[in-house]
């Protein structure tokens, strides 16, 4: 009877860190996303306005609705945060918690680039 439940707890753990391993994954897929998303929305909106991004939450939910869901706010596993300058643009997705949420940061600015970098934990 030992035997079952350590194999059984075995399987239960591997699996609970399998599954960790996907949560993050899923989490970087959808920050990914989200950032290109957003920053999509922002050139759009500029190509309709002579070249000048938004520079309020409500003129970017004229092309993204959710984007107060996401600005300042974290959603699964990942902080977002974006600054609007009539001239630039900067959309940042961070893992709320380095290592468990969630390991790269995702960065955009005007054009479009996603850049991709390992967060550090702090200590």
């Amino acid at each position: 009877m030992r035997k079952v439940w350590i194999v059984l707890m075995g399987v239960l753990i591997g699996g609970f860190v399998m599954g960790c391993g996907n949560n993050i994954a899923k989490n970087e897929a959808a920050a990914k996303a989200t950032v290109r998303y957003i920053s999509t929305a922002l050139e759009v909106y500029a190509s309709s306005h002579g070249g000048q991004y938004p520079t309020t939450g409500d003129e970017v939910t004229q092309y993204f609705a959710n984007f107060e869901a996401y600005n300042s706010k974290t959603v699964n596993g990942y902080y977002y945060g974006v600054n609007l300058f009539p001239n630039e643009y900067g959309i940042i997705a961070a893992p709320s918690v380095c290592g468990t949420t969630g390991t790269k940061m995702f960065t955009v600015m005007p054009g479009g680039n996603i850049v991709e970098a390992e967060c550090v934990r702090k200590n």
